[in-house]
């Protein structure tokens, strides 16, 4: 069970790899924020996550913010979503 003290642990714990992870992302508008990032990064800690599928991706900042975290950790994330954004998606993120 994840109890608020277990889970305030759980931020505890992953905040400094997710900051180094993170800090040279750039926000982007109506996108995942960076306090939002946190607590995910942590629970796929927690619970071992090793594969992440994303419906919807529109800018692509929860992508980012994922894929930065789990880079070299052998997770794999599947990002999909209905339209094209072209431009307005991280470079980065569409590369992956």
């Amino acid at each position: 069970m994840l109890t608020r003290k277990l889970f305030k642990s759980l931020l505890e714990k992953t905040i400094d790899r997710y900051y180094d992870r993170t800090k040279d992302l750039i926000y982007q508008a109506k996108g995942l924020r960076f306090n939002q990032g946190l607590p995910i990064c942590a629970l796929i800690d927690h619970y071992d996550i090793d594969l992440i599928i994303e419906s919807g991706v529109c800018r692509g900042m929860s992508t980012e913010i994922i894929c930065s975290y789990t880079k070299d950790l052998g997770i794999h994330v599947v990002s999909v979503d209905i339209e094209d954004y072209g431009q307005n998606v991280f470079q980065s993120t569409a590369d992956r």
